[in-house]
């Protein structure tokens, strides 16, 4: 095709008369019907989409015949890419209301039609939102996540995510020892549940020989209940560490997350060779 600038089923006819050798004389929809497209289950790289085209009663074609083509696949057309829009003077209601911005700066001619549409938020100024191709789209196919800001972002928006450790608050002072918070945060405690719930590991309780086993069976980071220069090398010193004692994840402000149900900390004593609090969530193992 020469352009993608034009309508869906225009798409198609052009490339059936292209095809076809019709293009001096070509078929249009006063000759020709089109069926609904159907995605094709074939493992098949020359075709996606099945559709039956047939003749309209006496307008000179009869009968009918199953074509099958490509259609445009949304995710390949922008892969790798996530559209951005910038218009400081809109404030879309909807996802077709962004469909003349893709347009002019893609070179498509996507209508509201063409389109599964939905409704945002009142007063939509920044909105990452899905572009999906209705199923009864004779051209494309598929969905893209599409970006509309009325500003240009910058970094602090957050399109670049945070990071768990950014979720760490406060922030973190550097000392002469290394920080245990970042040791264990993000990790998957849960199959540890059962020592992290324990009454035994309830606030104010040293841990024990057996809750350390417990925790080091799960990772492969290494812990210790030797002090000074016995601590072996890599090894993290949990001599004399006390239990903060389970609570929801989402209670602790410090150290929320909405990934895991629960929370449990070990701070650190002055023997350690690290400072601070090691962080373990988890969920509660079935």
């Amino acid at each position: 095709m020469s352009t993608i600038a034009i309508a869906s089923h225009q798409l198609l006819l052009d490339t059936i008369n292209r095809d076809n050798g019709l293009t001096d004389n070509p078929l249009t929809l006063n000759e020709i019907g089109l069926g609904l497209p159907v995605p094709s289950v074939a493992n098949d790289a020359s075709f996606n989409t099945y559709c039956t085209i047939y003749g309209l009663f006496g307008r000179g074609y009869y009968g009918s015949v199953q074509l099958k083509y490509r259609r445009y696949e949304l995710d390949k057309m922008f892969l790798g890419l996530t559209p951005t829009l910038i218009d400081p003077n809109l404030t879309p209601v909807k996802v077709s209301d962004l469909l003349p911005l893709f347009n002019e700066y893609y070179g498509v001619a996507l209508t509201e039609s063409d389109i599964v549409d939905r409704a945002f938020p009142a007063n939509t100024k920044d909105i990452l939102t899905d572009l999906v191709a209705k199923d009864s789209n004779w051209a494309w196919l598929g969905s893209i996540k599409l970006r509309f800001a009325q500003t240009l972002p910058f970094l602090s928006d957050e399109i670049i995510p945070k990071t768990d450790l950014d979720a760490i608050k406060p922030v973190l002072p550097f000392t002469a020892k290394p920080r245990a918070e970042y040791v264990t945060y993000g990790y998957n405690w849960t199959d540890a549940s059962s020592t992290l719930s324990s009454n035994l590991a309830a606030a104010g309780r040293a841990i024990t020989a057996d809750q350390m086993a417990a925790l080091q069976a799960i990772t492969t980071m290494e812990f210790t209940l030797a002090t000074g220069t016995d601590i072996p090398s890599g090894a993290i010193s949990l001599a004399g560490a006390k239990w903060g004692g389970p609570v929801t994840a989402s209670s602790s402000l410090d150290y929320n997350s909405t990934d895991y149900t629960y929370v449990n900390t070990l701070v650190l004593s002055a023997d350690s060779n690290y400072e601070g609090t090691l962080i373990f969530h988890y969920n509660v193992s079935a």
